[in-house]
């Protein structure tokens, strides 16, 4: 837009300037001079919007050593503007005007009130949960607003409350930053990944760092996804919604095929080591009767908590629905592989009746043991 009169703001520093590579992505959201700089990256592109709402120019001149001006140029003809676009002033009966009756009438239909993030969780529970561990304030409350009507958020300002707050929540996604005091993003990835309880945790890493050294530091961590700054937004909201969809595709090809094993929900060695231990706990004392949760608990090392939230978020089933999952896919193994009667099959899997044996049997695998057989020989 080009106006006719326009009144001039300038700013200028005597700071270290500017590259004329930089200048051409200032105003992008996220962007970062270098890695040592402390801000934010969304002020400038903050302030490219509120120019552009008011059909404004910004020119930018700096030189290396000497520092940097920047130069806006507002148009202040009231031609230059709609009737919609401008305020109308609603003065009380003292000649003030009411910001309130400004912000009533222009805004309520259009902005909602911002969210107060603390380290308390916001949104619906019933929601996916994510936790956010970063501890700058600008960019933690944008991805919280932006998220939050999707998703259940927990908050956290570095990896040390990260750490707290994962093991008692146990969420469904991590999104963590590199830089944060205390315990910094690298590490306390690494110490969830090495946690039994938390390993299976998604964990997306953003940095403003996008050099290959970078790269391969975050994914050497553990983390399973990177991010480099500027952010993507649309591009993580598809990568959030595409893990929880092949998540949740993975639950249900393991409860429906008799075939399919529970390593295959994870992809770590280390989850894949920890559901074969106890598969094989369990599957060594199917005819014991002593065999209940808190045995298995003790066996594999973990609270009946944690097992419960580690076994829910990776299979979507109690401990009990999971153990008679195994029973049963070890039944279905048998009566594959070994030529015995179905009588000694349900004694192998520790069922006592064939009235039961046939009720559950279809109910897992939506076919009767007799059904499964000649499907079998077919």
């Amino acid at each position: 837009y080009q106006a006719k009169q326009y009144i001039y703001l300038k700013v200028k520093d005597s700071g270290i300037g500017i590259s004329k590579e930089s200048i051409a992505h200032l105003f992008e959201r996220y962007y970062k001079i270098n890695d040592t700089h402390l801000g934010s990256g969304i002020g400038l592109a903050f302030v490219k919007s509120l120019a552009n709402l008011h059909k404004s120019h910004i020119h930018v001149y700096s030189e290396s050593k000497k520092g940097t001006e920047i130069i806006i140029g507002i148009p202040v003809s009231k031609d230059d503007y709609l009737v919609e676009e401008k305020w109308v002033q609603q003065a009380n009966a003292t000649g003030e005007v009411s910001l309130e009756s400004i912000v009533d009438k222009y805004y309520s239909t259009e902005y909602t009130t911002p969210l107060q993030v603390t380290n308390t969780t916001i949104n619906n529970a019933t929601l996916p949960h994510i936790l956010l561990v970063e501890d700058n304030e600008e960019l933690s409350t944008f991805l919280t607003n932006t998220l939050a009507p999707n998703y259940h958020i927990a908050l956290a300002r570095n990896g040390i409350e990260g750490m707290e707050m994962v093991t008692s929540i146990i969420p469904d996604i991590i999104i963590s930053d590199v830089m944060m005091p205390q315990m910094d993003g690298i590490e306390f990835c690494k110490r969830v990944k090495e946690n039994n309880t938390t390993s299976h945790i998604p964990l997306i890493m953003l940095t403003a760092k996008d050099a290959a050294e970078a790269r391969l530091e975050g994914v050497s961590s553990g983390a399973d996804y990177y991010f480099a700054k500027p952010l993507s937004m649309h591009l993580l909201q598809l990568t959030l919604k595409n893990i929880l969809q092949q998540k949740q595709k993975l639950k249900v090809r393991y409860q429906n095929d008799q075939y399919a094993e529970a390593k295959d929900l994870v992809h770590s060695n280390a989850d894949k080591q920890f559901l074969e231990e106890l598969i094989s706990i369990i599957e060594a004392h199917l005819t014991n009767a002593e065999m209940d949760v808190e045995y298995i608990c003790m066996q594999i090392g973990m609270s009946k908590t944690k097992l419960y939230q580690k076994i829910k978020k990776l299979t979507d089933q109690s401990i009990g629905e999971f153990i008679r999952t195994v029973r049963f896919k070890k039944a279905a193994q048998l009566m594959t592989t070994e030529n015995i009667p179905l009588s000694e099959v349900m004694y192998l899997v520790g069922i006592q009746t064939q009235s039961y044996f046939t009720k559950a049997f279809k109910n897992e695998f939506g076919k009767t043991p007799t059904q499964f057989l000649r499907d079998l020989k077919k």
